[in-house]
């Protein structure tokens, strides 16, 4: 009985930017959500990961970060001047599917990393902010 108590516990669906370490947050890219402005912060690619710098003068909360629209990393925080690396292998879109971020053992071809934006929530509203991203092409 306790374990059956716990899986249901656990079939939650995360929101957008609540996601845990523990929990799926795959889920479709926001369709009516547009871009409202562009950052000044990097996301850097190297090989598999992305290296995120915040530049900005404004710390973020809760938050997701988006590669190519369709891939989605939740981040919990990111403060003023704050870097943090994802393996890129950890995106997932509405699918579970996993960004094909290469690496030594990958089978298939890395994607590219050709758009990565921040999903957050600003004066009570969630929005889509861009960032720069640069670096290397998929090894």
């Amino acid at each position: 009985m306790c374990l059956l108590a716990l899986l249901v516990a656990g079939c939650g669906l995360p929101t957008a930017l609540t996601a845990g370490p523990e929990s799926t947050y795959a889920r479709p890219f926001p369709p009516d959500l547009l871009q409202y402005e562009q950052l000044d912060m990097q996301a850097r690619r190297k090989g598999h990961e992305l290296t995120i710098t915040n530049s900005s003068a404004q710390r973020f909360e809760a938050s997701t970060i988006w590669v190519n629209q369709r891939f989605s990393h939740p981040l919990q925080s990111l403060d003023m001047g704050q870097r943090v690396t994802l393996d890129l292998r950890q995106f997932v879109d509405e699918y579970s599917e996993h960004f094909r971020g290469g690496g030594f053992f990958a089978t298939q071809q890395p994607a590219d990393v050709m758009l990565v934006q921040i999903e957050t929530e600003r004066d009570g509203q969630i929005v889509l902010l861009g960032l720069v991203s640069v670096g290397d092409t998929p090894n």
